[in-house]
């Protein structure tokens, strides 16, 4: 899609926004509808085959589409721009998107197991979780771009990753005595319905979790700015950039809940994943800052992370193995 619909070297992080964001607006929208009305409906089985149903629909309208041969003949016989976008840096922006899977999935799953304390239903807890998570993502998408003509990119790359571990450790909180708030502002009544209380849970999850959620889809247009030096290599580096967050995502979802969590427990599972977001921008920022020689921003970085981490064991929340 990358190769199909982007023709211009100064529109590519701008579309690649837009591209990524539509599509995730629409796996909210496939989200609601399925946790909070197919399943609970029509059952989980019927449900599986209005997905299948959707999804042969839509390979068929693009089939259709794909008809009109002489347009595509058109675009294929487009001169290319020659020109590449000035990057400096390389293959360490794939092992950042990479880690940024890895701890977004992360957060994810830990805000899941927060969200059963407040859900009376497993199902809906997921489902308000992952709605809210691709909702934000799709709404930073679309901020981010237009944020990618910004002169530093790097620099700016590095205060969104700082900005989701601040926001992140906000958000973790908040789900943590969202129990608490959920009992003192909702009174349950006799005559409240099904749909009352789903909604009000719904919107105390969504503003607890949205600006984190936000700041983590503004980096994809970003990076993929970063990432094309060849514009005529733009699908193969933004696939390859997509792939590295894919993995780096599914593995942070298993490690983190088949090992991380059963072995030291939800709350420091969450100050594991603030650590890694916390140095992954540092590294960013400090990679940002040009009058500096590699080995001395390897040592900077090194430096500061080992403060903080010996910092954070030394404090004592360690000790407490459920508790902020």
């Amino acid at each position: 899609l990358v190769m199909a619909l982007i023709w211009q070297n100064a529109k590519l992080g701008k579309e690649v926004g837009w591209l990524y964001g539509i599509n995730t607006l629409g796996a909210v929208i496939g989200t609601i509808f399925s946790g909070f009305y197919s399943i609970r409906i029509y059952g989980l089985e019927q449900s599986l085959f209005i997905a299948a149903a959707v999804n042969i629909f839509i390979g068929l309208v693009t089939l259709i589409l794909s008809a009109n041969r002489d347009m595509y003949k058109t675009i294929l016989k487009a001169e290319l721009p020659k020109e590449t976008i000035a990057a400096n840096e390389g293959r360490w922006i794939y092992i950042i998107f990479a880690i940024t899977g890895f701890y977004a999935l992360g957060y994810e799953v830990v805000w899941n197991r927060l969200l059963v304390f407040i859900m009376t239903n497993s199902v809906y807890a997921f489902t308000i979780m992952l709605a809210t998570f691709l909702f934000g993502i799709a709404l930073g998408s679309g901020i981010g771009s237009k944020l990618t003509g910004t002169k530093d990119l790097v620099r700016l790359f590095g205060i969104l990753l700082g900005a989701t571990v601040l926001f992140a450790l906000f958000a973790s909180i908040g789900l943590k005595y969202l129990p608490e708030i959920h009992n003192a502002v909702f009174v349950l009544k006799p005559t409240t319905t099904w749909w009352e209380l789903n909604f009000f849970r719904t919107a105390e999850a969504f503003v607890v979790m949205i600006i984190p959620t936000i700041f983590m889809g503004i980096s994809f247009p970003i990076a993929s700015r970063l990432i094309v030096k060849d514009f005529q290599s733009r699908g193969k580096n933004i696939g390859k950039l997509y792939l590295y967050n894919t993995l780096g995502g599914m593995t942070g979802s298993i490690v983190i809940a088949f090992l991380i969590i059963p072995y030291i427990g939800l709350t420091r599972s969450i100050i594991f994943l603030i650590l890694l977001n916390a140095g992954t921008a540092l590294y960013v920022l400090i990679h940002s800052v040009k009058r500096l020689s590699l080995k001395v921003k390897y040592a900077i970085w090194a430096m500061s992370l080992i403060w903080c981490t010996t910092y954070i064991f030394s404090s004592g929340v360690f000790r407490n193995r459920e508790g902020f």
